[in-house]
């Protein structure tokens, strides 16, 4: 989770103009869920560290520190969803679950114990998932681009599950968010680099939610409104390269 610190990411082509990523472009997007969050994380901070303060410009430089906290907290969700994302993608490709884990953990430096106990149950919590579904993997971490629309991304699984071909990214979130649905939707409608499958035979795209707390897998399929997603996604890209073109112009105007 980010709080209005979105780091663009753009996928280079060759000959032409880099792409933005889905979810660059989805940042446009406001988030109403990180406010109250922010503020929650600042509160917690100060109320576990208010009783080490003695005077009042302790406390002053208490609010200081707190008003930031949310950032590293925010740095180490990021950080425990890289492994899990990680620890998954080595296990599908026949790595033990041990090994996988084990790996994830030492590339991405997480050492602290509650953070390692995340990253087994949310890699755990993918097992879980796997055994009930007859998951069956053609492409992982595979780069997409739409060339039309001017956009890309990487998705993080497209194979059966139970018998039909699916498109799915994994989360390590809390809940489900609304940008979830327009993100595959945008996956679903590129082309992939590689030649494991056709888009075409793509009958459903969804979010793998694996709970990094309780160890438990959420799965949400949102193939019922894919059509409406993709026409939402469109218009943000479309509001996206007209925002950028717009920046660009008057840039240049101002240069003259």
């Amino acid at each position: 989770m980010s709080f209005g610190t979105h780091t663009p990411r753009f996928y280079p082509v060759q000959g032409g103009d880099d792409r933005p990523s889905v979810t660059t472009i989805l940042s446009v997007l406001d988030k109403p869920a990180l406010v109250p969050w922010a503020a929650r994380v600042t509160a917690e901070y100060i109320q576990s560290h208010i009783d080490d303060c003695f005077d009042a410009d302790e406390i002053y430089e208490l609010c200081n520190t707190a008003k930031n906290d949310f950032r590293a907290v925010s740095q180490t969700a990021c950080d425990i969803g890289t492994a899990v994302h990680r620890a998954v993608e080595l296990s599908l490709k026949q790595t033990g679950i041990d090994e996988a884990v084990e790996t994830a953990l030492d590339e991405t430096g997480i050492k602290k114990p509650d953070d390692v106990e995340r990253v087994w149950n949310g890699t755990g919590a993918f097992h879980k998932w796997e055994k009930d579904h007859g998951v069956t993997p053609l492409a992982l971490e595979v780069r997409m681009d739409n060339a039309e629309l001017g956009y890309a991304g990487r998705v993080d699984f497209v194979g059966y599950v139970n018998g039909k071909l699916t498109l799915i990214d994994f989360k390590t979130s809390k809940a489900f968010y609304p940008e979830y649905a327009m993100q595959t939707a945008a996956y679903r409608d590129c082309e992939p680099e590689t030649g494991d499958f056709h888009p075409a035979d793509i009958v459903a795209n969804g979010v793998l939610r694996l709970d990094k707390n309780t160890g438990k897998p959420h799965y949400k399929d949102y193939s019922e409104f894919y059509e409406y997603d993709l026409d939402m996604f469109q218009l943000l890209c479309r509001f996206y390269h007209l925002q950028m073109e717009r920046k660009r112009v008057a840039k240049e105007r101002r240069a003259k």
